[in-house]
């Protein structure tokens, strides 16, 4: 997945374009017909393109295993170019979403700090099937971001 902004010179090039449009097909470039190119578009930027919260539940719907669901949702908010509530906004605004109960079980996992495949499967595998206390305290920053420092707790202290 890219959300870099660096682009690749490996694969198709991918399009997307409102729905009602019919275009020939051109080798090397995927095209992505899209219902909500209307919402879903940044007309105001030149090229215009996909804003990256749909890109992102896009990527995230379109994932094979819950492992990479969980990456694509939290390297996008790690990256600090969304976040989960815009994410969260994004999805809502949709009808419909392939797992879209788990793209939004995993975004409030997201907001509340987890950062990682590795500490949202701790959370799930240990501390919520273990019924547990929680062990880390989480400590947000003023500018309540993805960055946090952890702190562990002895259980029971």
């Amino acid at each position: 997945m890219l959300l870099t902004g660096k682009g690749s010179t490996a694969g198709p090039i991918h399009v997307a374009v409102d729905a009602r449009r019919n275009l020939r097909r051109v080798d090397g470039i995927v095209v992505h017909y899209r219902s909500d190119y209307d919402d879903a578009a940044v007309a105001t930027v030149a090229p215009p393109r996909v804003r990256l919260e749909q890109t992102v539940i896009d990527l995230a719907a379109d994932a094979t295993t819950a492992v990479q669901v969980i990456a694509v949702l939290s390297d996008a908010v790690g990256s600090r170019r969304t976040t989960a509530m815009r994410l969260l906004a994004a999805l809502d605004a949709r009808c419909r979403t392939r797992n879209g109960r788990f793209i939004k079980d995993v975004l409030d996992d997201v907001h509340a700090g987890t950062c990682s495949v590795l500490e949202h499967e701790y959370l799930t595998a240990v501390e919520r099937a273990t019924d547990c206390p929680l062990l880390c305290v989480r400590l947000l920053p003023a500018s309540v971001g993805p960055d946090f420092a952890t702190s562990t707790i002895p259980n029971g202290a």
